[in-house]
């Protein structure tokens, strides 16, 4: 997705998912989508600590113009995604995959 930025296998799908169903809508709104990611992602790499904490060391940042939050830990140097997750979908789903 970026290169200062490691995916987990959950985030990887949550954005094979994504973008399967906004595809589904029309073609323009997945490439919209995945460009929305990837600016997110970019902002995130360059600046890691500018989002606020949501867990102990989880960090949340918001998609663009989609409805999605990326969640991701940061450690100085180093960016993990753990999370694409669409801002309306259960939070106690959320909240699991954290611990």
């Amino acid at each position: 997705m970026s290169r200062g930025a490691a995916l987990t296998e959950l985030a990887r799908d949550d954005i094979r998912k994504a973008r399967r169903w906004y595809r589904s809508l029309h073609p323009l709104l997945e490439r919209d989508f995945v460009r929305s990611v990837r600016t997110c992602v970019d902002r995130i790499v360059e600046f890691p600590e500018a989002h606020p904490l949501v867990h102990p060391n989880v960090r949340k940042a918001l998609v663009g113009r989609f409805p999605y939050l990326v969640l991701y830990r940061y450690a100085v140097g180093s960016v993990v995604l753990i999370a694409v997750f669409h801002a309306r979908r259960d939070p106690v789903e959320l909240a699991n995959r954290l611990w």
